[in-house]
């Protein structure tokens, strides 16, 4: 990405771009099995690190952003836009002590307003695991509806998506 990402805001979230203060969070959220349990599984602390570094130096072609979520000072939760083909994903990811707290809906509908009314897409996806209800709720609370179910060597998932609607 060519140019610095956005602060978001919400009533009360912070998204804010990753610096390098955020590694040890970073790093400890997507290495622990429980928390990526849904999302691809848990990464090796190596590969962490080096996605972290991917993110920071943006030398990551898949993400389009990714975003520090804070609340009162306190790193809740991390937010993404992915590049999937001609698509963006919306993409969360919250450690347990922000899980059933409203975080995870106030990041997915804030990158997908962002993605569908300052960015301009037409449309946005998002990819949830088919035994992972909580997240299929925030998906629908934000407005995307199921497209697909996509059946994959790693296991199936749904593929979400929404778009912009327009006004005369």
């Amino acid at each position: 990405m060519s140019k610095p990402l956005p602060l978001l805001q919400t009533r009360r979230l912070q998204l804010r771009p990753y610096t390098t203060a955020d590694r040890r969070w970073f790093v400890a959220t997507f290495s622990d099995p429980v928390i990526m349990k849904y999302v691809g599984g848990a990464l090796s602390e190596e590969a962490a690190e080096a996605l972290f570094a991917g993110i920071l130096d943006s030398t990551r072609t898949r993400v389009f952003g990714a975003w520090c979520a804070e609340c009162n000072g306190q790193v809740v939760g991390h937010g993404a836009l992915l590049r999937e083909g001609d698509d963006l994903e919306v993409a969360y990811i919250l450690p347990q002590s922000a899980w059933g707290q409203g975080y995870a809906t106030e990041i997915a509908r804030t990158l997908s307003e962002y993605g569908l009314n300052t960015l301009g897409r037409d449309r946005l996806i998002a990819t949830v695991d088919t035994e992972h209800p909580p997240s299929l709720r925030v998906l629908e609370k934000i407005g995307m509806s199921i497209l697909e179910r996509v059946e994959d060597p790693d296991g199936a998932y749904l593929l979400c998506g929404s778009s912009r609607v327009s006004t005369p």
